[in-house]
């Protein structure tokens, strides 16, 4: 951050993108409703990961939270869907959404 020009990030902003994040936006269109570019953002999100200032840091953890609040929600809706019908679609999905990293893993979970 230049030295002597104040940060856009207030509590207000920071509270509007995580509670855009958390609903499913992506992230470019949390800045633009929070009125702050996807640049700036990221300045923060890497600011934040270098432990340059404790706001930046409340931040990186603040939208890491959001996330992992969506997917959560995701999933429950995915769950009840699941429950509520019994359509094995809904329970192949979710494996192969939440192990793509281990092409493996998601595999196996699918074939059951």
């Amino acid at each position: 951050m230049p030295a002597g020009k104040p940060t856009k990030l207030t509590n207000q902003v920071a509270k509007t993108i995580c509670k855009s994040i958390e609903l499913g936006l992506p992230y470019y269109l949390s800045c633009e409703a929070a009125g702050v570019s996807y640049d700036v953002y990221n300045d923060w999100m890497r600011w934040g990961n270098e432990g340059k200032d404790e706001k930046y840091i409340q931040f990186l953890h603040s939208v890491k939270v959001s996330e992992a609040a969506c997917t959560l929600n995701c999933l429950k809706r995915i769950r009840a869907k699941v429950e509520k019908t019994n359509s094995p679609y809904y329970d192949t999905w979710m494996p192969s959404r939440r192990f793509y990293q281990d092409s493996n893993l998601s595999a196996q979970c699918l074939i059951r």
